[in-house]
């Protein structure tokens, strides 16, 4: 092998023609070493099997023992878990990108542990390569995470094709490695991120409300159970609707109502529902049977999460729909808050 080439890159700077040379090399299957917010890792893409053989050669790493895998965007971590849980989802939403690994069970039948980094470096290169990356740290087994370009080239030089220097990482510290099953969760390696952090992410159930339009009976129920609820933060409450148009008010007859109620709802914008929602949804409470259709149609694995909020309290007598009040006049809306309200407030005893 060559010797290494040393790329010099600003992180408060990108020079581009550099992290395109970068690019360019990992697409010839060549190893690059580059920080992160932690370490300093070595990558290869992840699509590229003899780079990754190479790779293993470099980590002498036993061909069983997965690397950890580096993405840009969200939608890339199906490519490689099945069934992500939905306290995954949660540190995902709380710490990515950052100094959390979160070793998930694989599509293969093993565990693979997944990142999204934040140094903008590192994000720079992955959305160039287009792809994912196996990047584990930048060192040869045993030794000490490498947390600048000079650490890596005492290690590796001579042994990778390039390494970018952006001088010291911020953090200096290796990611925390989190693995996560079901509901629960396990350290296996303390690091950047503090357990304390993540017990307490862990610990908040995210309650979803979805109507149609997000413009009246889940905007509504989102602000009754935040007034029940007052200064408990063990729970994170939010609302979106199934044909809802991003950026909607609520509609004024919903405000006022609420605010007849002491709860002000007048600065809700609607949001259309997403896949990401679901799948961050510890329970989601829905108005219509038709919503929890269109939800399990677009989320499978959400069918056990799902409740008509009705049923889900019990207080539904031969009518579990919560009806729509779009177009209603001021008494209809009142009948309809006062049914949320009630449903709501049986709900949260078996919450």
């Amino acid at each position: 092998m060559p010797q290494t080439i040393i790329l010099k890159i600003d992180p408060q700077n990108i020079a581009w023609d550099k992290i395109e040379q970068a690019s360019d090399i990992l697409k010839n299957g060549g190893l690059v070493a580059f920080p992160t917010e932690t370490v300093y890792g070595v990558g290869v893409l992840a699509t590229d099997q003899n780079a990754v053989a190479s790779l293993y050669t470099l980590k002498q790493r036993d061909r069983e023992k997965q690397f950890s895998v580096c993405i840009y965007r969200l939608q890339q971590l199906e490519e490689f878990v099945e069934n992500v849980p939905v306290l995954a989802y949660k540190l995902i939403r709380k710490f990515w990108p950052g100094p959390l690994t979160l070793v998930l069970n694989a599509a293969d039948g093993r565990t693979i542990g997944v990142r999204m980094p934040a140094h903008s470096v590192s994000v720079s290169l992955l959305r160039r390569v287009e792809v994912p990356m196996f990047v584990p740290s930048a060192n040869l087994k045993g030794g000490k995470s490498p947390v600048c370009a000079n650490d890596v080239l005492k290690a590796l030089s001579g042994q990778i094709h390039a390494v970018i220097d952006s001088g010291y990482t911020p953090l200096q510290l290796d990611s925390t490695v989190c693995k996560v099953e079901e509901d629960s969760y396990q350290i296996l390696r303390q690091g950047a991120l503090a357990e304390r952090m993540i017990k307490k992410a862990a610990k908040v159930k995210n309650i979803l409300f979805v109507c149609t339009g997000n413009s009246c009976r889940s905007p509504m129920a989102e602000g009754i159970m935040k007034k029940m609820i007052e200064e408990d933060h063990s729970f994170h409450i939010y609302s979106a609707g199934i044909s809802a148009f991003d950026g909607m008010q609520a509609t004024k007859e919903a405000v006022m109502v609420a605010a007849a109620n002491g709860i002000d709802i007048s600065g809700h914008r609607a949001l259309m529902l997403t896949k990401e929602m679901v799948k961050e949804s510890d329970y989601i409470f829905v108005m219509e049977q038709m919503h929890k259709q269109t939800i399990i149609q677009k989320v499978k694995t959400s069918a056990k999460r799902v409740f008509l909020l009705n049923e889900f309290s019990g207080s539904y007598e031969g009518q579990v729909n919560i009806p729509d009040p779009i177009g209603r006049g001021m008494d209809f809306y009142e009948k309809i808050f006062d049914l949320l309200k009630n449903s709501i407030g049986k709900a949260m005893v078996k919450l």
